[in-house]
């Protein structure tokens, strides 16, 4: 019990930042090697930079993944490790949901999109990622994001 609260307040703790060791431990067992993948394949995603971020209250210690190319600086994708779940936000303003092709991706995903919280025009759809195969779903939306973001600019095709 006492090592579960050491590693949840490391997660809760803004006054001291953890280490992604401590971030990976205070995750269940079976979500770490989907934390590792999700880290892998958006530290892969070409310009993509990873930062551990405070983000205040309910997301605490993020690692945020820019990008050059996104809107207004904002971070391409928010990878969430916290320790009851791990989840996966990918902010889209209305001109990306236009173009990222929402009626080609799984219906989770679409719904995740259209019932998110609209904030000052941005969408902020958030998934939680208990598989592999969760992460493959809300990681084709992440690809079109970031070809329609960072990929279009360099001459790659868009909306694959």
């Amino acid at each position: 019990m006492a090592w579960g609260t050491i590693a949840k307040s490391a997660w809760s703790d803004k006054f001291r930042q953890p280490s992604l060791e401590e971030l990976r431990n205070a995750v269940p067992k079976p979500l770490q090697s989907v934390l590792d993948e999700a880290r892998e394949r958006l530290g892969g995603l070409d310009g993509a930079s990873e930062t551990l971020v405070w983000q205040g209250v309910p997301w605490r210690w993020t690692l945020v993944y820019t990008a050059p190319g996104s809107p207004d600086s904002r971070a391409l994708v928010y990878l969430i490790p916290d320790p009851q779940r791990l989840q996966l936000c990918v902010p889209l303003d209305q001109e990306l949901i236009e173009q990222v092709g929402l009626k080609r991706l799984k219906k989770s995903i679409r719904e995740g999109v259209v019932f998110a919280r609209n904030v000052a025009g941005v969408w902020w759809p958030t998934w939680d990622v208990q598989s592999k195969t969760a992460l493959d779903e809300v990681f084709d939306l992440i690809s079109r994001k970031h070809a329609l973001t960072v990929g279009s600019k360099a001459g790659e095709p868009v909306g694959a």
